[in-house]
């Protein structure tokens, strides 16, 4: 079945709609629940949570109204999940040391300097462990807005799930549903576009989201290149992974 390509103006609508659900989650529900007594770890899990559930839904439901069936073979084909070979499997360890170097030496730099002149506002009233960089000890932040990390396999279970959605939501919709329709659309430049437009939907954490812009670049431009969202799935779980580490670290407890 011919996919519908996909303009410019509409995949605004479809990025533009997603990051409303998010600045709700984080702005809106993620403060009431906390307001309520819940920890602040797991409110934001929940602010997170909900609408990256409605993601990966909406990746389903976007095949289906295409009229195709919701069945292995046919998801496998429509978002592209296929095995990764030796050339994927270069291309996304390139696009990690890419796109981290520039991040890390380039742009984070750049970030900081505009945060630290106030170019970038910062907001004041977010949960301590949400700004690790401008505090002096993450690890006891984390053991506060968590209710504490050694032994709390309640946080490890709810990090797990999270993560699942994070990075398989995400990607069978950016990835999966929508990608392959922009290629049609807007051509060899796709990847900009469509990395750039992903960098600005995370505008709910709008302080992050010149940081973020390396690594968006580098993952649209893999995955347009090898034409498979397995990729994507492979950068953007290391990426978003490595943050989990010492959290993790902290629930066996080899992290005192």
């Amino acid at each position: 079945m011919d996919l519908k390509p996909l303009k410019f103006l509409p995949s605004v609508l479809y990025f533009g709609l997603p990051a409303a659900l998010f600045v709700a989650g984080y702005w809106w529900l993620m403060p009431r629940l906390i307001e309520r007594g819940i920890l602040p770890y797991y409110a934001y899990m929940l602010g997170l949570g909900f609408p990256l559930v409605l993601l990966l839904l909406a990746a389903f439901v976007g095949l289906y109204l295409e009229g195709r069936q919701l069945n292995w073979p046919t998801i496998q084909e429509r978002f592209r999940l296929k095995k990764m070979s030796k050339g994927d499997w270069l291309w996304s360890l390139g696009a990690l040391l890419i796109g981290s170097l520039v991040g890390f030496l380039l742009v984070s730099a750049l970030s900081d300097w505009l945060l630290s002149m106030g170019l970038i506002p910062f907001p004041e009233n977010l949960p301590d462990f949400l700004t690790p960089g401008f505090v002096e000890d993450p690890r006891q932040i984390y053991e506060q807005a968590a209710g504490g990390l050694r032994g709390n396999w309640l946080l490890m279970s709810g990090m797990v799930v999270l993560f699942f959605f994070n990075i398989v939501g995400e990607e069978l919709w950016w990835r999966g549903l929508i990608l392959p329709r922009q290629e049609l659309a807007l051509g060899k430049w796709t990847w900009v576009i469509h990395g750039i437009m992903w960098a600005f939907f995370h505008s709910f954490k709008w302080w992050d989201v010149l940081n973020l812009l390396p690594i968006t670049l580098a993952l649209s431009f893999v995955v347009c290149k090898r034409k498979n969202t397995t990729t994507g799935i492979v950068i953007h779980g290391v990426t978003n992974g490595i943050a989990l580490i010492p959290l993790f670290l902290g629930v066996v407890g080899i992290i005192q």
